[in-house]
């Protein structure tokens, strides 16, 4: 995570030299130092005028978060909602943010939180047709730093509870509408 902060700063020091349009005696030095400071600095002439930067951003090596467990039904009903419990740690205390995919979305993934490294987060989820899909999930800590992702195979099957609301409603509307069910031979 360091190295992608040191490539950030230092274009931008390189962005804000071109901005300037300095382009004769321009010095730039990026140094990190055994502490993980970065100190950068700029230092150009332009029309006999010497202009100085200097940024110093101390910068901690982060420890991604666990991966996250994922536990809950690996088989529920369609229309039924159902809860998994999802948890990661971080080992600097990092408030920790989920994104979970539920496969029953094409780029449907949803970010979850911020929650307390260590909580046990209790979401819950509706699916609304029967196959056999993939919760998947990482967690990512308040510096950006993403764990690998992780995978919980969940089967859903049709409900009868479902199916019989449905013929109950039928049912209801063939009643209300007589010459439907003439209509259909019912």
């Amino acid at each position: 995570m360091g190295i992608k902060k040191i490539v950030v700063i230092c274009i931008i020091i390189i962005v804000l030299a071109v901005a300037l349009h300095i382009a004769n005696g321009t010095e730039i030095n990026n140094k990190i130092s055994n502490d993980g400071h970065i100190a950068s600095s700029l230092s150009t002439s332009y029309s006999e005028k010497t202009m100085d930067v200097k940024i110093i951003k101390s910068v901690r090596d982060n420890q991604a978060p666990t991966d996250p467990t994922i536990n809950g039904l690996t088989s529920v009903k369609v229309w039924v909602e159902n809860e998994w419990t999802f948890f990661s740690t971080d080992s600097e205390g990092d408030n920790i943010t989920y994104y979970v995919d539920w496969g029953d979305k094409c780029g449907g993934g949803t970010w979850y939180g911020p929650y307390t490294s260590g909580e046990e987060v209790i979401l819950s989820h509706r699916y609304t047709f029967s196959d056999k899909l993939i919760i998947n999930s990482l967690a990512v800590d308040e510096h950006g730093s993403e764990s690998n992702m992780t995978y919980f195979e969940v089967t859903i099957t049709k409900s009868r509870f479902a199916n019989r609301q449905f013929q109950n409603l039928f049912e209801q509307l063939l009643n209300m509408f007589p010459r439907i069910r003439n209509l259909l031979n019912l």
